[in-house]
């Protein structure tokens, strides 16, 4: 039984995951299993065959219909056997201390759920950001638009049974209820991994993120709506900050 289950959801990212896939590969912490479930349409599976050939701790599951990433998370984290379970998106990449940095403190310190500092690159690879997340975030703070990197997160696997990934926002619906049931997410800040910014993700996206927010404060958290108009305004001058340090670079880049 491996002590870290990591999750990897893949839909037509042939050109990246086999970057995410030898990150991983190259950890210094070596106990780990990986399961990727992929819904791609395209020779991801080629790529994804490769690497599983050569190492039996990487188990793949693949289904030609697409389920979006909420549904995949779930169903390989129902698949999961380690103590802890971590998250990578096929696009994004670890640095090569991340889990053991990540599992010599939640050891240590015998915590729930820990994260970090991450560094953001443009698709082609270039580092133009550091994200610093605060050494603690709580359900408010979440409520008030900050953010946890997934592709950052190690989470004991025993809090994620009763709280299943939301197929809207699924990240931050996830972290909600984590943080709700009274977890508190502890960060290290160290970068230990990168996050690509597809340009899928920019401009009309931001605005469907926007919505979905809004949407998952009065449909899940029920919360009403003088406070929805509060912690609404909070998210966006939280997004605002975020990603005022990388606008002229996105400009430049696209």
């Amino acid at each position: 039984m491996p002590e870290v289950s990591i999750i990897m959801p893949n839909y037509d990212c042939a050109d990246f995951i086999g970057e995410a896939i030898e990150s991983i590969l190259a950890q210094t912490w070596q106990d780990w299993e990986l399961i990727i479930y992929d819904n791609s349409t395209d020779r991801s599976m080629e790529v994804i065959a490769r690497y599983a050939a050569q190492d039996a701790r990487i188990q793949v599951y693949h289904n030609a219909q697409r389920e979006g990433v909420a549904i995949a998370r779930n169903k390989a984290v129902r698949m999961a056997t380690g103590n802890y379970v971590a998250f990578l998106d096929s696009d994004d990449l670890w640095y090569p201390q991340k889990l053991e940095v990540q599992m010599q403190y939640v050891h240590a310190q015998s915590i729930d759920i820990c994260h970090s500092t991450y560094d953001v690159m443009t698709e082609e690879g270039n580092r133009i950001h550091t994200v610093v997340p605060p050494l603690v975030t709580t359900y408010e703070d979440m409520l008030k638009g900050e953010r946890l990197s997934t592709a950052t997160a190690v989470i004991r696997r025993s809090i994620l049974r009763d709280c299943p990934v939301l197929p809207v926002l699924e990240d931050t619906a996830m972290w909600l209820r984590l943080l709700k049931s009274g977890y508190v997410a502890h960060a290290i800040l160290t970068s230990l991994a990168c996050y690509r910014l597809r340009r899928e993700s920019l401009s009309s996206h931001k605005l469907y993120m926007a919505r979905a927010f809004w949407r998952l404060l009065r449909d899940q958290e029920k919360i009403n709506l003088p406070q929805r108009i509060f912690y609404f305004t909070c998210y966006g001058m939280t997004m605002l900050k975020k990603y005022a340090h990388i606008l002229p670079d996105i400009f430049r880049w696209r």
